[in-house]
């Protein structure tokens, strides 16, 4: 254990980060501790696992995205 944060970025399932109207913004994604699903709950070490499901959720979206043109 240790000190442990809580809030902070707001996301979706596909974890993109959310901006203040709850719309995604484009290309933006978020996994890990500064999102985390529990918000205001400590879970005293979840955060590692939460952080490796996460980031393969958001790697996994992100690494679709397509290419920007121009």
């Amino acid at each position: 254990g240790g000190p442990n944060t809580k809030g902070g970025l707001r996301s979706n399932g596909r974890r993109e980060v959310l901006d203040w109207d709850d719309r995604p913004i484009p290309r933006l994604y978020t996994a890990g501790e500064i999102s985390s699903v529990f918000q205001f709950v400590y879970q005293g070490g979840g955060n590692l696992a939460e952080g490796i499901v996460f980031g393969r959720i958001a790697g996994r979206n992100a690494a679709a995205e397509q290419p920007r043109t121009g």
